[in-house]
């Protein structure tokens, strides 16, 4: 049942991934992205395991704080990105299957403009599997491409503060070229800084064109989709 199910989500977003959008934005000089107040003040994940993105720019790195709740209208998350790629970084947020959205986000090199980057993001309404295009949530995005280090920082609404954490990156070459997933965490609550944990796969890789499966555990197929709906995207189309 779960198999089947997750192979026509995989149908449906890879038929929809035209409806997704890349915005192409000038480049940041003001973001300060760091390992400081992990576990304390806010909730990070990163690869190799205690690396910091101010000391190494090979560090894939992802910190999330979780704002005050505002009632009935959820919390903010503002997000930070860093990693090295010659094409962009991926962040996926993966709530429950039986909860709210799956999010998938973009932040990359812009290869006919240096001094811009692009972002791009795409949702799954889980409990009815309707793919919602990327004019969504994302405010006060800010980022850089500076050679191969890419970085951005935006802040998205979230009904839920508890999600599975995948990063990886790719290749742009006229479009976003195979996701290369480098790890997926187990669920964290991001309300909680000290629930930073260990990255719990080994890197794989995947593409617009990849089959899914429903093996390797209910987080890790559930997040494979999610992304391969902004795989074909073609970045450089919007200027």
């Amino acid at each position: 049942m779960q198999g089947r199910l997750l192979m026509s989500v995989a149908v449906m977003m890879i038929t929809f991934a035209a409806l997704a959008k890349a915005d192409v934005m000038e480049s940041s000089t003001q973001l300060n992205i760091t390992g400081s107040g992990c576990g304390v003040t806010k909730l990070c994940v990163e690869l190799p395991a205690g690396c910091d993105p101010a000391e190494n720019q090979t560090c894939l790195f992802m910190s999330g704080i979780a704002s005050p709740p505002m009632d009935s209208d959820g919390t903010n998350l503002t997000i930070q990105l860093s990693g090295q790629s010659s094409g962009y970084i991926a962040l996926g947020l993966i709530a429950n299957a039986s909860e709210a959205t799956a999010m998938g986000f973009i932040c990359g090199q812009n290869p006919s403009d240096n001094d811009t980057f692009i972002f791009s993001e795409v949702e799954m309404n889980n409990t009815d599997d309707t793919i919602i295009p990327s004019n969504m949530t994302a405010t006060d995005i800010q980022g850089l491409a500076d050679g191969n280090l890419i970085q951005c920082e935006f802040t998205i609404p979230v009904m839920n503060t508890t999600f599975s954490v995948l990063l990886g990156n790719g290749t742009i070459d006229m479009g976003l070229g195979p996701l290369s997933i480098a790890l997926i965490s187990e669920p964290m609550d991001f309300t909680d800084p000290s629930s930073s944990i260990n990255p719990t796969i080994e890197p794989t890789a995947v593409s617009s064109n990849t089959p899914p499966t429903g093996g390797g555990g209910a987080v890790q197929p559930h997040a494979l989709l999610l992304l391969l709906s902004i795989l074909p995207l073609s970045v450089l189309q919007k200027a």
